[in-house]
């Protein structure tokens, strides 16, 4: 078990989690900026934010230290955010 998972939750997890690498990685790169409405987030810094929360939750969860990541930011382009969210240490 992972932080107290049954095995159907971690393969679930497993399954989300290529699915939100996939669906970044389809964006095309041009697209990152793009936001549905003023109001709303750029593509790019949803990608950002899934990462940070993955972070700050599986840190919580463990009870361990958030990792020490290389501060991606919003303007990194599309392969360093997706190299960044392809290589996170744990998630859910």
């Amino acid at each position: 078990m992972i932080f107290g998972l049954s095995g159907d939750e971690v393969r679930s997890r497993g399954r989300r989690e290529k699915n939100l690498v996939a669906a970044v990685e389809e964006m095309p790169a041009d697209k990152f900026g793009y936001r549905p409405t003023p109001q709303q987030m750029r593509f790019a810094r949803l990608v950002l934010h899934i990462t940070e929360s993955n972070n700050y939750f599986c840190a919580k969860a463990g009870d361990v230290p958030e990792p020490k990541a290389q501060e991606p930011k919003e303007t990194d382009g599309k392969d360093k955010l997706v190299g960044y969210m392809s290589n996170l240490p744990v998630s859910f």
